[in-house]
């Protein structure tokens, strides 16, 4: 317990919030729910079961670009037919579901 005291997830509630910027190539909250961005901060946090970040260090993101065939854009379709083809069960996804009570209850107790 006394390492979960140090690993920085007791102040996420005092970092800046995430405010969406405007513009092409930026985040924002997008339907059905409009969910803001859920703990933006997470960097912040030790983690304590993994020694060494570097072995699970991420892909870089694709850069923004439109144009058709770009990396970007070829994630930017899939997530779009993927949104377009959701049947009801799979909108009610577990999921789906999960995120929606955390955002319910994260907007009766947070400012």
């Amino acid at each position: 317990m006394e390492v979960a005291k140090k690993d920085g997830y007791l102040q996420l509630s005092t970092l800046t919030r995430y405010t969406p910027k405007k513009g092409e190539g930026y985040w924002y909250p997008t339907p059905p729910a409009y969910i803001a961005a859920i703990e933006p901060e997470w960097k912040t946090i030790r983690p304590f079961f993994i020694q060494d970040l570097e072995k699970f260090k991420p892909a870089p993101m694709a850069p923004f670009d439109m144009s058709e065939g770009s990396s970007f854009h070829k994630q930017l379709m899939e997530v779009y037919n993927t949104t377009n083809e959701l049947d009801e069960e799979k909108f009610s996804s577990p999921i789906f579901g999960i995120v929606i009570h955390l955002r319910l209850n994260f907007q009766a107790i947070w400012p």
